[in-house]
């Protein structure tokens, strides 16, 4: 070979080289048009760069992948309509898009995914299912009308900001078997449960939220749970505003609990609720707080309870059950056999 076609030979195979990263690169695919998300996605196999997919239209398909480094970019109205799952991915983000149909909405095995303005809605199951140590970050747009729970976490991590979370069929937000759930600036409303559920050892941080309309609880802790709350409303739920059972705790900061169906409280089951920073409890349909089965209560600093419209403003059905008062805080009438620790 002339030193020329060497050359040529040389020059041809690190073109190559180095165009082989952009495989993966950029796709634009037109779903009303009959172009498939799946191909898309297939088509950036077996290289490790990021891959961007834009899309417009609706794509009616089912979407699985496991490969990392994955952007999925609609235009705001582009929507799938099928079940999306990830299996051990890091750095999925899907931006600008809603996500309906059969079967759940997002499934996350494992892995990280984040969503950035996405609408998950009219599901047939939950509208995101995350289990197996997955962590999700969702972060603008609405979790709303799904069959079943706007997201359940088993075992697994999530956070989210500034997203609507309503009329799901199930509880807005389920946090299961030690998962944590960080809630910001979120709206839980009229959901079919509980707003915020928490079971068999998992915990719930709100702040500056609203949870109220919902048709049992507006938080329940149950099996060991544990959270705290700052700046939220509990409100105009149909049962209590918040319900703690199994040796589950609490924590409020200027927290108000009013206007709910049955008591702003109840806490049962060697459980306790703590109230600090000006929490009010006002305006529920019974007790401020109910007590049962050996639980208690902290009412500190400048806390109310009172102006609700059973004449006990904090009830202890037994008594194990009891309540710490600030002298700074203010209770009204107490049916407590031993209202102090």
């Amino acid at each position: 070979m002339t030193r020329a076609a060497q050359a040529l030979s040389t020059l041809v195979f690190l073109a190559l080289l180095f165009a082989m990263p952009a495989l993966a690169g950029q796709r634009v695919i037109k779903c009303d048009d009959g172009d498939s998300l799946q191909k898309a996605l297939d088509s950036g196999t077996g290289s490790a760069s990021a891959l961007e997919i834009q899309f417009t239209g609706t794509c009616n398909e089912d979407i699985s992948f496991s490969r990392d480094r994955v952007i999925i970019r609609g235009d705001g109205a582009a929507t799938i309509s099928g079940q999306v799952r990830t299996f051990s991915s890091d750095q999925i983000h899907f931006i600008d898009l809603n996500m309906t149909g059969p079967g759940a909405g997002l499934i996350v095995t494992s892995g990280r995914v984040r969503l950035t303005n996405v609408n998950i809605f009219g599901n047939e199951d939950s509208g995101i299912l995350a289990r197996n140590n997955a962590a999700v970050n969702f972060r603008l747009g609405s979790l709303s009308d799904n069959g079943g729970n706007g997201a359940q976490l088993n075992t697994a991590m999530m956070t989210i900001r500034e997203v609507e979370v309503a009329r799901n069929q199930g509880d807005g937000i389920l946090a299961m078997m030690n998962s944590s759930v960080s809630i910001t600036d979120v709206n839980l409303h009229e959901n079919g449960s509980s707003g915020i559920a928490a079971r068999m050892g998992s915990t719930i941080a709100i702040e500056s939220s609203q949870v109220w309309g919902n048709h049992f609880m507006g938080a329940h802790l149950t099996g060991g749970s544990n959270g705290e709350a700052h700046a939220s409303q509990f409100n105009g739920n149909h049962v209590n505003g918040l319900d703690l059972t199994g040796m589950s705790t609490l924590d409020l900061h200027n927290v108000e609990l009013a206007w709910n169906g049955d008591n702003g409280a109840w806490i049962s089951e060697h459980s306790m609720l703590r109230l600090f920073a000006d929490s009010l409890v006002e305006h529920n349909a019974q007790h401020g707080l109910a007590l049962h089965r050996d639980s208690g209560a902290v009412a500190a600093d400048a806390t109310v309870i009172n102006g609700n419209h059973a004449w006990y403003q904090v009830v202890c059905h037994g008594e194990e059950d009891s309540i710490d008062i600030d002298p700074a805080a203010t209770v009204g009438e107490m049916s407590c056999s031993h209202p102090e620790y």
